[in-house]
């Protein structure tokens, strides 16, 4: 069963079907230096290159260039994650299942540990659920009201409910507030809950670009959510749109 946030307005509900819950080129100075470097190699005298190749043989080495060692894969902690809209990566341990629901939502569930229900995790596990979905048109509608405004996009967490149907005491403990996600204003919030007698922290990062919206939910125990923190930082550091 999929996790849909209530979308609310102040006209009354909204049909949140498609919806769902939810941180190197070389310089020109360089390319400089590498440039005056090969001019520098290239006249030098022939001479020079046969008695450095004499002095190797004189000391027991091989003429022959010595073979560099294969190169090491920089990132091969890291997974790809390829949606329609963006582009991720993700620590290579975690597990992911993908869930395609209606008018052409996709929920993309991350866990450090077994699958996730409701978005929360196994005790001592960390969750991370990626919910992308077409823009509606009243959701769009809202957002052309804050056009004009600061922060619009974090004027639209106010009409999401994120949190599992069955957290008790929810405490939201950080105000949604503007960030970026890849480039894209995108808004964070934070709660703290109690779910299955478990106390649960959650954060939600909220994208809205082009037709797209998506919906960016960490949950975990406080215990570990530092250790999980560091996945959610892989997530959103190496996002970027298509």
């Amino acid at each position: 069963e999929l996790l849909r946030p209530r979308l609310k307005a102040s006209g009354g509900p909204v049909d949140t079907r498609a919806m769902t819950r939810q941180h190197m080129a070389l310089g020109s100075l360089a390319a400089v230096i590498a440039l005056v470097a090969a001019v520098v190699v290239l006249t030098m005298p022939a001479t020079r290159d046969r008695t450095s190749a004499q002095n190797r043989v004189a000391a027991g080495q091989s003429a022959a260039p010595k073979r560099s060692a294969a190169p090491v894969l920089a990132h091969s902690s890291e997974q790809i994650l390829r949606a329609r809209s963006f582009t991720t990566s993700h620590p290579a341990s975690w597990r992911l299942s993908t869930v395609h629901g209606e008018l052409g939502f996709v929920e993309y569930r991350l866990s450090s540990s077994a699958p996730v229900s409701l978005g929360v995790p196994p005790a001592g596990g960390t969750a991370i659920t990626i919910g992308e979905s077409p823009t509606s048109a009243k959701l769009a509608a809202l957002f052309a009201r804050f056009h004009v405004a600061r922060d619009r996009v974090a004027h639209l967490f106010r009409y999401f409910h994120t949190t599992p149907p069955l957290a008790r005491g929810v405490t939201q403990t950080l105000q949604p507030r503007t960030v970026s996600l890849g480039g894209v204003e995108a808004a964070e919030t934070s709660y703290t809950y109690t779910y299955h007698r478990r106390t649960i922290v959650q954060s939600d990062v909220l994208a809205l670009r082009g037709d797209r919206i998506v919906l960016v939910t960490f949950v975990a125990e406080p215990a570990v959510a530092r250790a999980g923190e560091a996945g959610l930082a892989m997530l959103t550091s190496h996002w970027r749109w298509l």
